[in-house]
């Protein structure tokens, strides 16, 4: 609902004769670690898709990514530490954020409202789900008038990890951070390319309930970092 009512009071603002959709394709490296306990990492493809215009404060992007692909999966069985498994699964990722960049300037400030959702399928029998609601807070910096650089910190306000395991467990994480950097190259007025990072660290989860035939151990999702690059390509209409 902060999201929407946000995405709304942003939209009041814009000049719609200037805005502007984008579309553009991407290649993708993701690598996601539980230190000690697993990995998964592999190539991805992706889509995005979004709109931007100039308003009162400066302009304003709202826009989605979606990711998908296999990747390689590494690391100890569930319930028995000894196991090594080693596999390749299917994910999705799903992301969705309205930015408002501040000014005209070299310099700009950017504030924004994220969620990032990761649908990952972990052998027949388990499936995990984890969303986060997060802050994008940076600067847009304009290097020359075709070369735009985007940096922000990405503040964690919520996170929510969810397994059918037991029927369907649910962890909250409260704690962790992201970090982003992005390189925009305007070709000409329709066409654009496009150099991106993602880092993301998150600590333990809360404790979930106990674990089967385990009397003292709970469910957690431990703590976690990902690293996440694209080349994009990409329209303007």
């Amino acid at each position: 609902m902060l999201r929407l009512l946000n995405i709304v009071f942003l939209l009041t603002l814009a000049d719609s004769s200037s805005a502007r959709l984008y579309l553009g394709y991407s290649l993708n490296h993701f690598q996601y670690r539980e230190p000690s306990v697993m990995k998964q990492h592999g190539p991805m493809q992706g889509l995005e898709l979004g709109k931007f215009w100039r308003n009162s404060l400066g302009s304003l992007q709202i826009g989605g990514e979606y990711h998908f692909g296999h990747l390689t999966y590494e690391g100890s069985g569930l319930f028995d530490p000894t196991v090594s498994i080693k596999q390749r699964t299917p994910h999705q990722i799903w992301h969705f954020s309205g930015t408002q960049t501040f000014g005209p300037g070299k310099f700009r400030p950017r504030l924004g409202l994220a969620y990032r959702y990761w649908n990952d399928k972990n052998g027949p029998n388990y499936q995990r789900e984890t969303s986060y609601l997060y802050l994008p807070i940076g600067i847009q910096i304009f290097l020359n008038f075709n070369l735009i650089l985007n940096l922000d910190y990405y503040y964690f306000i919520r996170g929510q990890n969810e397994s059918d395991l037991m029927g369907g467990i649910k962890l909250t994480q409260k704690n962790g951070y992201g970090l982003h950097a992005n390189l925009t190259y305007f070709l000409n007025r329709n066409l654009y390319t496009k150099l991106r990072l993602t880092y993301w660290d998150i600590q333990d989860s809360e404790l979930g309930p106990e674990v089967p035939n385990m009397p003292g151990s709970f469910f957690l999702e431990p703590e976690n970092n990902t690293l996440h690059s694209s080349v994009v390509i990409g329209f303007l209409f």
